[in-house]
């Protein structure tokens, strides 16, 4: 069963709205603003113009209604509930704001709104086998992101400036060069990898500059140093790659 599938089974109402991020995210794997409905016989996410094609990408097996000026959400929701015959319709009265509820229940005049109750969240408290996975995976992320840091962490440094050092440092290893590794080796990956060790990556940059904003010493002569190191250090594996590797 997935997610989808155990949410419809946990309802008690005819449908339901879903406004909460981490949710839409769970149930239909959307992950840009809107909201869901969901009925027994649909599953529809609501959104602007800004989002379509990427709820087409991400939940290609949900339907679609564009939200717009002449199309609101309060009155594409009466619609909807309407065309599916519901009758009661759980909402997040935990998340929605109190202005956003009344327009619902103005929306649904003949329509029982009734609490979600935490159904998404208590579903959410068993992981499957993939969620594990992602977890262990940041948690290593996290980890491995701190003891690199840990040597440029000194006294004197607030809380904010350390946090943006390891924020940066999580996405590298995230999305930057930790991500490399699943890809084919090739003499191009191999001087980009070169590049990227020279340079040091943004995490270096953004440490540098948190010890650096303090001093006098010149960033802008230490960014123009880093990025000649990357240059020399992607030709010189080019030419060693070419003649050892890539032969």
């Amino acid at each position: 069963m997935n997610h989808f599938e155990a949410f419809l089974s946990a309802m008690k109402a005819d449908a339901a709205l879903v406004h909460r991020p981490e949710n839409l995210r769970w149930i239909a794997g959307y992950t840009g603003e809107g909201c869901l409905f969901i009925a027994k016989d649909a599953r529809i996410i609501l959104t602007d113009s800004r989002y379509t094609e990427q709820a087409r990408r991400e939940s290609p097996e949900w339907g679609l209604e564009e939200v717009s000026g002449e199309r609101s959400y309060p009155a594409l929701i009466a619609r909807l509930a309407s065309d599916h015959g519901a009758r009661q319709v759980h909402v997040e009265t935990d998340y929605l704001t109190y202005d956003g509820y009344k327009k619902l229940e103005e929306a649904l005049a003949s329509v029982e709104l009734v609490p979600m109750d935490g159904i998404p969240e208590e579903l959410r408290e068993i992981k499957d086998e993939a969620e594990l996975e992602s977890i262990r995976k940041a948690a290593a992320i996290a980890s491995d992101a701190f003891m690199n840091i840990l040597p440029s962490i000194h006294a004197g440094m607030t809380e904010k400036q350390v946090q943006r050092v390891l924020e940066f440092e999580m996405l590298e290893l995230g999305s930057g060069i930790g991500q490399m590794r699943a890809l084919s080796p090739s003499l191009p990956l191999f001087a980009l990898a070169a590049f990227l060790a020279g340079w040091g990556g943004l995490s270096v940059q953004f440490q540098t500059a948190a010890v650096l904003g303090e001093t006098e010493l010149s960033l802008r002569r230490h960014r123009i140093g880093r990025l000649l190191s990357g240059i020399l250090s992607a030709l010189l594996a080019l030419l060693l790659g070419r003649l050892f590797l890539w032969n």
